[in-house]
């Protein structure tokens, strides 16, 4: 796959099997700390929980959009969601975890960069 980013003005070849491993992984680190309980959703009452769903729908999309090819598009996703864990307070973020949000932010923030995103 090349992908042509408007930013740096080159070509970058992505290796699709790393890419869609890299991304398979974000998602089971993900789903295993929620169910391990490490990553919580922030917020009171069901808000907790529909944020917790938010992200995981943002990386799910991600996923999708890899798997079709549409990596610009899943860029965008994965930036949302980076932005979600980062511990900023704008925009707010969708989980709690300490160590294990952080971990969930490198790892987001590490197939971003392999993908030349920002």
């Amino acid at each position: 796959y090349y992908d042509a980013t408007p930013n740096a003005g080159v070509i970058k070849l992505l290796d699709m099997e790393t890419v869609r491993s890299k991304m398979n992984a974000i998602s089971a680190f993900f789903d295993a700390s929620v169910n391990s309980g490490t990553i919580i959703g922030s917020g009171k009452g069901n808000s907790a929980e529909g944020r917790l769903g938010a992200l995981r729908n943002m990386l799910a999309t991600a996923q999708d959009l890899i798997n079709g090819g549409l990596i610009v598009e899943a860029c965008e996703q994965l930036s949302a969601a980076y932005r979600h864990c980062d511990g900023d307070s704008q925009p707010p973020d969708f989980v709690e975890g300490g160590e294990a949000a952080s971990r969930l932010m490198g790892v987001i923030g590490e197939l971003m960069a392999y993908l030349g995103s920002e």
